[in-house]
């Protein structure tokens, strides 16, 4: 038994080698023999259906004319594994390729759906890059080969079109071929029927145009649109084939449709509104409407027609491209015939001293009178119905009265008009502006700028806002504040600004000035420039509380923003009503010792007794603030030695500004020059 065992282990020894010799010879045997080359075998012919030029393919005789590669039968001088496994990869796919595409025998003429099939490009052979397959698909993009390597710059790892026809059902669509639809808006679905290919892209082209985000709708041309759908796919050898479906759909969106509410009718009045709208395929399209011939504009959804007595064509249009559609309407304007005056009189303020108008009486009976007074007297009636006077300065009154029996019923009909005469303005008795804090062609720096303007009459008597117009750029704008002078927030925008002011007097005579404002813009909180700021209490006689200093100014910073936080870096605390941003008012101040020495003058105490202040008890050593000492006491603003009269909230500080916080003991009259003397 050992034996045995002993002779069927030599036996295995002795066989191993003999397979190894076998398996070398057999390599070295295949090594040498060239393989077979597809490109020497003449291709199969490939349908080229010339009735559709979306379809294209590749020449009967194209692969039979490529040259033979040349193939190395040294075994000793043989390619590594790598570039004969790349050679090998190259004709499977060729073979792959060849299995795909039907024959002039397979091939149904005339199909509008055709199949591009990617072929890889074959070692060795002449660069084709270059090349472009017959038909209108001549610049598809390379597509990436079977190749697993995915570096495109090795031979055989790209794909260039064939174009041929194919009965293989890869997917179908939803469209419907030359079917026509009344919307621009199109849906379809794209169905895959191959389970075994992986869906790679799908690409939708809309008359030329890729659409690369297709989400299952599209918007089409009205008329003739050209679909292509190209989906490409990978098999289970990450080979890439690609396949496309030409579809023509037309899109007649049909007639515009015009509604109105506007009808043929009679009315008494003038005027007519009316709405007017067109649509096509859901979009609005633009109405233009006319009366006899005149466009009429489009206001908050109406269009207003004025009438002439009589008849009245109002026509109603819309056009989109080709399509149009035109209504007409007939309005009669029958006016009642009623018992009136009729007089060009209006209220009005003239410049010349000498007036005319004309009134009469309409649709009135043989008993209707018609009487005219001027400033209290009768003037002298004529045929002719037109009448001339001499108006004094200022406000004339014309009054008009007629009488008439109707149904047996006395009516009477009163008129009165004012006709203000104002001579032109000359030198000495235009209005001017005594004050403004704008130049000519003056530079800014920021957005925000707060107008002073204090206009005077030639009496010298202050205008106020009522007499005062202010235009930015061409937009009015609202006053803020009345008092010394007279106050606009302004917000310039970046270069030159136009400002316009006009100043009137209370008869009537006007001044216009016009200023140059050029801005230049900076971002939030940027410097804008620098101020001057000081605080005092020189009224209890304690001086400077902070002396004049230069501070630094911000974009988009409002002067309560501005002092608050200068006053809190000195090391005061800030007590004030509202906020910063509204109504702010700064009530108090607290800082240790800030009170103490304080002493009343003793002229100015007495001034106080005069006007009737009440002095009050309440005082502090660390804080200063309202109602402290006597009752008109409290912290007060000037800008520019003008105390202002409103919220620092709401004033803009601009370059070169100086502005003192000043403490009062009556209500400001101790230090604005009011008791004669300024306490500062």
């Amino acid at each position: 038994m050992k034996n045995k065992k002993r002779i069927i282990r030599a036996a295995a020894c002795l066989l191993i080698p003999v397979v190894i010799a076998v398996s070398i010879i057999a390599a070295s045997f295949f090594k040498t023999s060239p393989p077979d080359n597809p490109l020497l075998n003449q291709a199969d012919t490939v349908d080229i259906d010339e009735n559709n030029s979306g379809i294209f393919g590749l020449p009967q005789d194209f692969l039979s004319n490529i040259k033979q590669p040349e193939i190395n039968t040294d075994s000793s001088k043989s390619a590594d594994d790598s570039s004969s496994n790349e050679q090998n990869s190259s004709e499977n796919e060729t073979e792959q390729y060849n299995s795909n595409v039907e024959t002039n025998n397979s091939t149904p003429k005339n199909v509008y759906v055709t199949e591009n099939i990617y072929v890889p490009d074959f070692p060795n052979s002449s660069d084709t890059s270059n090349q472009k397959s017959q038909g209108d698909n001549s610049d598809a993009p390379v597509k990436s080969g079977d190749s697993e390597k995915n570096d495109s710059n090795i031979p055989g790892n790209n794909r260039t079109p064939s174009g041929d026809k194919t009965d293989t059902d890869y997917f179908t669509t939803t469209i419907k071929n030359g079917e026509t639809v009344s919307s621009r808006s199109y849906s379809f679905k794209i169905i895959h029927n191959q389970k075994d290919l992986k869906v790679k892209s799908s690409t939708v082209t809309i008359n030329g145009e890729k659409k690369p985000d297709f989400n299952g709708r599209v918007l089409l041309s009205e008329g003739e649109n050209h679909i292509r759908v190209e989906v490409t796919y990978t098999n289970k050898n990450a080979k890439i084939i690609s396949a496309y479906r030409d579809y023509k759909v037309f899109v007649d969106l049909g007639e515009i449709i015009l509604t109105t509410d506007l009808t043929d009718q009679t009315v008494d009045t003038n005027t007519i509104s009316f709405t007017a709208n067109a649509v096509l395929d859901g979009e609005i399209v633009t109405v233009t409407a006319q009366c006899n011939g005149t466009a009429l504009p489009l206001d908050t959804e109406l269009y207003t027609a004025h009438l002439s007595e009589n008849e009245n064509i109002i026509t109603l249009s819309a056009q989109w491209n080709n399509k149009k559609v035109s209504k007409t309407y007939k309005i009669i304007y029958a006016p009642i015939k009623t018992f009136e005056i009729k007089t060009s009189l209006i209220d009005c303020t003239v410049n010349g001293s000498s007036f005319s108008f004309s009134a009469a009486i309409q649709n009135g009976s043989e008993k209707s009178r018609l009487s005219i007074t001027f400033n209290g007297s009768a003037l002298s009636l004529n045929n002719s119905g037109n009448y001339t006077v001499n108006l004094k300065n200022g406000s004339n009154k014309i009054r008009l009265k007629a009488t008439d029996t109707i149904n047996g019923e006395t009516v009477t009909i009163n008129e009165l008009y004012t006709v203000k005469y104002v001579p032109l303005a000359n030198e000495d008795t235009a209005p001017h502006i005594e004050y403004i804090n704008v130049t000519d062609n003056m530079t800014i720096k920021g957005n925000n700028f707060t107008l002073d303007v204090l206009p005077l009459d030639y009496l010298g008597s202050q205008i106020y806002y009522n007499g005062i117009t202010v235009s930015l750029n061409g937009s009015v704008i609202p006053y803020k504040w009345d008092g010394k002078y007279t106050s606009y927030d302004l917000y310039f925008a970046g270069g030159t600004n136009n400002l316009d002011i006009r100043i009137t007097d209370s008869e009537g005579r006007y001044t216009d000035y016009s200023y140059k404002v050029n801005c230049i813009t900076v971002a939030d909180g940027e410097p804008l420039g620098e101020i001057t700021l000081s605080v005092d209490a020189n009224v209890i006689g304690l001086d400077y509380l902070v002396k004049p200093t230069k501070i630094t100014i911000r974009q988009g910073e409002t002067a309560s923003h501005t002092i608050v936080k200068f006053l809190e870096e000195q090391g005061f605390s800030c007590q004030y009503t509202n906020s910063l941003d509204d109504g702010f008012y700064l009530a108090r101040l607290s800082k240790p010792g800030i009170g103490l020495g304080a002493k009343i003058p003793q002229a100015l105490f007495d001034e106080i007794e005069k006007h009737g202040y009440e002095w009050k008890e309440q005082r502090y050593d660390d804080s200063l603030g309202e109602f402290d000492y006597c009752q008109g006491s409290g912290w007060v603003c000037s800008i520019n030695d003008y105390f202002i009269g409103h919220s620092l909230s709401n004033s803009n500080l601009k370059d070169g500004d100086t502005v003192k916080i000043r403490f009062t003991l009556a209500e400001q009259k101790d230090v604005n020059g009011t008791f004669g003397k300024t306490w500062w």
